[in-house]
């Protein structure tokens, strides 16, 4: 440090600091061997080294290769090229998959399908999407989002969307107040909630009985959701591709309502579409 006349720094004194950027060649061998050593159960076992990383890669992009040329020959007219800037970072991402994975497999193969004959406005951050996506979310979606005789437009999931989000739940269900029965009411919620492109967390409708003054809940089925699903859940959130929606302590008739429920946004809605063609049909 220098003396109290140096004002260098806002504390009236400066600190030298001296930094040595070369390591010892004995100190550095040892270093690389212990990390060697460490990391020996984590390489061998998984396979992750050097060619065998390569080769792994390099199955996974045949199989791919292979699964979106058998539905590009099934499709009239003439594939366009993907541009670099998007179709080098989808390679790369989609490479790292497992071949167990098949769902994931298919995803990225639709994908690049998709792209490479109609418009994908989004195709960028749906490859960077699709390489945080673990097969556990993706069947969540499936399940939001599948439509069995695969003639269903993403539009019309996009205007399910768009009318809970507008309106609002407690506007859908003011139909509902006149409805005394607990049981009956929490039905009619379930129903107004089942639509495609909806998860149910949970729903609680509450009253009170006068003879004993005291709260009652009654009516709280699951959904897809459960406390298991609740990381795999907001991580589609995070990705943008479903929103939760919470209503809390909406009173409606004799009722009080806490419903917890996730809708899929456009964007995910549009990415489904992109990489399951067979069951739900792109807007456009």
């Amino acid at each position: 440090m220098s003396d109290s006349s140096d004002h260098g720094s806002p504390f009236g004194a400066s600190l030298k600091v001296e930094v040595k950027t070369e390591v010892p060649a004995e100190s550095a061998g040892r270093t690389v061997d212990a990390m060697t050593d460490l990391l020996r159960p984590f390489s061998e076992g998984l396979g992750y080294v050097g060619d065998l990383i390569r080769l792994q890669r390099e199955k996974v992009l045949r199989e791919i290769a292979k699964r979106a040329k058998e539905r590009l020959d099934s499709i009239d007219g003439q594939p366009k090229p993907i541009p670099q800037k998007f179709f080098v970072p989808l390679l790369q991402k989609a490479s790292l998959e497992s071949l167990d994975d098949t769902i994931l497999i298919d995803m990225w193969a639709n994908l690049i399908v998709t792209a490479a004959t109609s418009e994908v406005q989004m195709l960028g951050q749906y490859v960077e999407i699709l390489s945080h996506l673990v097969p556990a979310q993706v069947r969540i979606l499936d399940k939001m989002l599948d439509c069995a005789d695969g003639q269903t437009k993403s539009g019309h999931l996009i205007d399910n969307h768009y009318i809970l989000n507008q309106t609002g739940l407690p506007n859908n269900i003011a139909e509902f107040a006149d409805i005394e029965d607990a049981e009956e009411f929490a039905d009619s919620l379930i129903e107004a909630l089942s639509l495609k492109g909806v998860a149910i967390d949970c729903i609680n409708v509450f009253y009170r009985d006068k003879r004993h003054g005291d709260g009652f809940s009654v009516g709280s089925p699951d959904g897809i959701y459960s406390d298991a699903q609740y990381f795999d859940f907001e991580n589609l959130v995070r990705l943008g591709l479903i929103e939760r929606v919470e209503v809390k302590q909406h009173k409606i008739g004799r009722f009080d309502i806490d419903v917890h429920y996730y809708t899929a946004t456009p964007v995910g809605i549009d990415l489904f579409a992109c990489c399951n063609p067979t069951r739900l049909l792109r807007a456009g």
